[in-house]
């Protein structure tokens, strides 16, 4: 049993929130966080996507008053956006914290309902897949490997862990995505996040991408933006400021999860991983993921590039102003590029770091440090 650090956050919210959403990929560990939240107060769990569940609610209003001292934990909200407008109508009744817990495959942006049912009423939390802060360190390797899911990170072995993840990706582009809302088209959905993932974290082109699709680049963003939605894709957007600079305005699109993006790209192993030419693209996107959920409230994640060529891979901003920027590197013998020193100049940023695998932490100039990411997660972003 892992423990997630969202524990605390949710208690805290459940004793301010009628209503509390929990969202997050399928599998990624919401039911499981629910029940154990559930387990030290009276409460019932209804999985939506279960028929005898579904006739518990054939009189939701009803239900709902017969438990309503209890904490009432709804799986897969989205399958049943009906409910919302019930729900709303029971809180307003009664305006009890810690009512309701609602668990939810998709983002409050694709369940519009939640938004004007809700508005007020509910706050909400991301469980993204496992990050290093909730790991032993020395299982970094594993992490990185086999992504943050929790069945496939604590599979007994590489190969049980891979046909983990591929079953995963199957399910999800033959039946999960048509059932939150995108055309059912298994084939076009697995080439679509194949090219993601071997564009992943490069600038975006989605004429080119649609060439390669036949499909048009309205389209394509649009299945970037569904993907999104289902916390499977995230987006990093450039950071413009006031700056006189010719910018790149093209967003960065990341796989949420490396596990998931080393079975797009059919990466077995370690080995396999460290000799793939996407190798430092992978890792890259490893840090970003851990730099996005470690980000306390106010600090954002962005990145900076000209046409020039000066570059910054994640600069993250401090109420929209850059604070710190950071160069990604797999090595642990870094070297500080011409282009880094040059963005740094442009954004003026506070504190600079190279961020490596798990090199010792060190000044390699007078303005710029080198730092493991284990070290930049715990030493700088969990002091900010």
């Amino acid at each position: 049993m892992i423990y997630r650090g969202n524990h605390s956050e949710l208690d805290i919210l459940l004793e301010e929130f009628p209503a509390v959403g929990i969202l997050g990929s399928r599998q990624v560990g919401k039911t499981t966080l629910a029940k154990q939240v559930g387990s030290r107060t009276p409460s019932i769990y209804i999985d939506l996507e279960l028929p005898d569940d579904l006739v518990k609610l054939s009189n939701p209003s009803l239900f709902f008053k017969t438990y309503q001292d209890h904490l009432i934990i709804l799986d897969e909200i989205q399958v049943k956006p009906e409910l919302f407008p019930i729900l709303r109508a029971v809180i307003d009744q009664d305006r009890r914290p810690g009512r309701f817990l609602i668990l939810g495959s998709a983002s409050p942006v694709m369940m519009r309902n939640t938004a004007e049912s809700l508005a007020g009423r509910i706050a909400y939390i991301d469980l993204p897949p496992l990050l290093l802060s909730e790991i032993d360190v020395e299982n970094q390797n594993i992490l990185w490997l086999r992504g943050g899911f929790p069945l496939s990170y604590l599979a007994k072995s590489e190969a049980a862990s891979l046909r983990w993840r591929q079953s995963y990706i199957r399910s999800y582009v033959e039946k999960d995505l048509s059932l939150l809302g995108l055309p059912n088209n298994p084939e076009f959905l697995r080439r679509f996040w194949t090219m993601a993932a071997h564009l992943n974290g490069k600038l975006a082109n989605y004429a080119d991408i649609g060439r390669s699709l036949q499909v048009t680049s309205p389209t394509i963003r649009e299945y970037y933006d569904l993907f999104g939605y289902t916390f499977l894709i995230y987006e990093v957007t450039p950071y413009f400021g006031n700056l006189k600079k010719r910018l790149v305005k093209s967003p960065r699109y990341y796989i949420s999860d490396t596990g998931v993006l080393h079975s797009l790209l059919g990466i077995k192993s370690f080995e396999d991983l460290l000799g793939h030419p996407h190798a430092g693209h992978s890792w890259e996107s490893f840090v970003m993921h851990q730099i996005k959920h470690h980000l306390p409230e106010e600090h954002s994640l962005s990145f900076y590039r000209t046409h020039q060529g000066a570059e910054i891979d994640a600069l993250i901003l401090k109420s929209g102003k850059p604070y710190i920027s950071c160069e990604i590197k797999m090595g642990n013998a870094p070297k500080i590029s011409k282009g880094m020193k040059i963005a740094i100049q442009d954004v003026e940023t506070e504190l600079n770091f190279i961020i490596t695998h798990s090199s010792d932490r060190y000044p390699i100039d007078e303005h710029i440090e080198v730092i493991n990411i284990h070290d930049f997660i715990f030493q700088i972003l969990k002091t900010l």
